[in-house]
């Protein structure tokens, strides 16, 4: 029982971890296109607030070279 519990932790920490890199490559996407924050917001139905948060998280839009 409590394997079976830690496993299904374990795939729903998965599960979030993709979703979580999927939102990530569509916002640095539009980004990269020349979208604002408040456009790319719209378009993905969330808050300015929120795709600000994940941008500066994790370090999206920036060049690095």
């Amino acid at each position: 029982e409590e394997g079976r519990k830690l496993g299904r932790e374990e795939g729903r920490e998965e599960e979030r971890k993709e979703f979580l890199q999927k939102i990530c490559s569509l916002i640095q996407k539009k980004l990269e296109k020349g979208k604002t924050i408040s456009e790319i917001a719209d378009d993905l139905e969330d808050t300015e607030e929120n795709i600000s948060h994940l941008i500066e998280q994790f370090h999206l839009g920036r060049k690095e070279s």
